[in-house]
């Protein structure tokens, strides 16, 4: 098992995130900002945040924003 402790913070803004994901609610602008802003902050909270960092990448990716998306997941 890896040693990285993942704040409670982030771990919960990501939960909530791909929760958000999963339901489906991505059709709408606001859900989706919604979901990159909580991905966001996982991040913040935790740079090395795989998932967090991974899941923001395809955000980007799936919003037509590839620079930051590549800058993401570099």
């Amino acid at each position: 098992r890896l040693a990285h402790k993942i704040p409670k913070d982030a771990r919960k803004d990501y939960e909530k995130a791909r929760e958000q994901l999963i339901s489906g609610k991505t059709k709408d602008a606001k859900d989706v900002k919604d979901i990159e802003t909580r991905l966001a902050r996982a991040v913040h909270a935790d740079p090395e945040f795989f998932e967090a960092l991974s899941a923001l990448g395809a955000i980007y990716l799936q919003t037509g924003r590839f620079q930051q998306s590549i800058a993401t997941l570099n």
